[in-house]
């Protein structure tokens, strides 16, 4: 029989220690989530800021194809508008068309004709007047001496 006691001693040993460690990882965790550290919403919070950030970059990458794409397209409108202003039938010209184009001055829309596209110009640089160089004085060279001899 006294097997039987230190069975029954050891299963409540064992028992006892589980409910313990139980009970002083609920304490751990529950001062924890007091504190504001709740280990799951931190890694749902990590997670979130990545995909965040992940999502903003994709955002500027489109929005730089997106700029690039019309910068580009209004190049093409603005080189289509010039052609059609100047009649380039591609005669190797100049420009100027056909003969029966030539009766028109190009420099005139029609009347029901859009404002064309203007392509900005080139900023012409500023006139800066020649800096003066600075020149050294130059030593000037003594009078040479006369004798006074009679």
């Amino acid at each position: 029989m006294p097997d039987r006691n230190r069975m029954s001693r050891r299963t409540h040993v064992v028992a006892w220690s589980t409910i313990a460690l139980f009970v002083v990882v609920l304490v751990l965790l529950s001062a924890q989530m007091a504190s504001g550290h709740d280990p799951a919403l931190s890694a749902n919070a990590k997670r979130a800021k990545a995909l965040r950030r992940q999502a903003y970059a994709q955002a500027q990458a489109r929005a730089a194809r997106a700029q690039v794409r019309a910068q580009a397209q209004a190049e093409q409108q603005a080189q289509q508008e010039y052609d059609q202003g100047y009649g380039d039938n591609g005669s190797g010209s100049g420009g100027y068309g056909s003969p029966d184009q030539q009766s028109q001055p190009q420099d005139q829309a029609p009347q029901d004709a859009q404002p064309q596209y203007q392509a900005p110009q080139p900023a012409q640089p500023q006139y800066q007047a020649p800096q003066p160089q600075y020149q050294a004085p130059q030593p000037q060279q003594p009078a040479p001496l006369q004798s006074t001899t009679s």
